[in-house]
């Protein structure tokens, strides 16, 4: 397990270190930002303790299913290392877009998942399905003042 996650940690830091402007400052954010792997499967990134959690207990690659990226995985099986990995930078990919102090956004997180897939695993992208128009709209939730979707 140690391994796994040292590997999947060097993977998402060097592709980060491709996909933005790999400043001194951001550098320092991101390794000096807790990573904490779990037993369990999904993750989330805490901007105020600056700390990724990560669960290595998946095995299937899920994407947000946003009309603007145009692709969604609706959980392709993966390898465990190729996973974990994709948990991993879309997590420290919040933490650049904490650092950078931009709004957080899914479908960055999104694209670059899909970018990094599609550097390892090109195989992996034709699994790929396209996001019907009418998707979003199904799973956005309603308005909890007006009770209308949001």
């Amino acid at each position: 397990k140690d391994e796994l996650k040292e590997k999947a940690t060097i993977r998402a830091m060097e592709y980060l270190a491709t996909r933005y402007e790999m400043t001194e400052g951001l550098r320092q954010h991101l390794e000096e930002t807790e990573i904490w792997f779990t037993n369990g499967q999904g993750g989330w990134y805490c901007k105020h303790k600056r700390r990724v959690k990560v669960g290595i207990k998946r095995d299937k690659w899920y994407t947000y299913k946003r009309k603007t990226v145009g692709k969604m995985s609706r959980g392709i099986s993966v390898p465990k290392l190729l996973c974990v990995t994709i948990i991993l930078l879309h997590e420290l990919t919040h933490a650049v877009q904490h650092f950078e102090g931009r709004k957080y956004s899914e479908v960055e997180t999104t694209e670059n998942e899909i970018e990094y897939v599609g550097m390892v695993s090109p195989s992996t992208l034709g699994r790929m399905e396209e996001v019907p128009d009418d998707l979003w709209d199904r799973y956005r939730k309603p308005n909890r003042r007006t009770k209308q979707v949001a």
